[in-house]
């Protein structure tokens, strides 16, 4: 990543995580107005943590924020939500963090093929094989399956096409 790609990221991060931490350090309680929270940062324990962080771990807040935001959108139950995130964590090569939501999108939607792939991928990047030759097959029985129904939908296209036709070149 650039240095000024991580500087816009880290940035932006300070930004959301102001708004964030705000949001969570103050209560509408009228007892509680003005006070922290137990457990919660105010505006100015938000700063001072983000000027001791590095560029890239204000980065990585910025991404567990978004990823986070985006998860918090969709259904927890979602099997695409759970792929994405993986995948988010895939492509920053968080691959022990991406594998347990591979899984779960897994669990929730097992004839997805692209989990499969992707979990098998996650597999081979931690040393883990086994699991990786396993996901690869299901998912290679699930890849020709898909394109078993992509020729039957197709044969069913071309045989109502070419029933149209000869239905409209019959003379009366």
């Amino acid at each position: 990543m650039s240095k000024r790609i991580r500087m816009v990221l880290a940035a932006v991060g300070v930004l959301a995580a102001l708004s964030i931490g705000s949001a969570f350090a103050q209560t509408s309680d009228s007892k509680m107005a003005g006070k922290s929270m137990p457990g919660k940062m105010t505006n100015q324990q938000m700063m001072d943590k983000m000027d001791k962080m590095s560029v890239d771990e204000k980065a990585a807040m910025f991404d567990k924020m978004t990823a986070n935001r985006l998860f918090s959108r969709r259904s927890p139950k979602s099997a695409e939500a759970h792929l994405q995130l993986g995948n988010l964590y895939s492509d920053q090569t968080k691959f022990t963090q991406a594998i347990p939501e591979y899984e779960t999108a897994r669990k929730l939607d097992p004839d997805l093929a692209d989990v499969r792939y992707r979990l098998g991928q996650a597999y081979v990047r931690t040393g883990k094989k086994d699991l990786a030759q396993e996901e690869f097959a299901v998912y290679q029985k699930l890849r020709e399956q898909h394109l078993a129904d992509l020729d039957k939908q197709r044969a069913e296209i071309r045989q109502f096409v070419y029933s149209a036709k000869d239905a409209g070149a019959k003379p009366e």
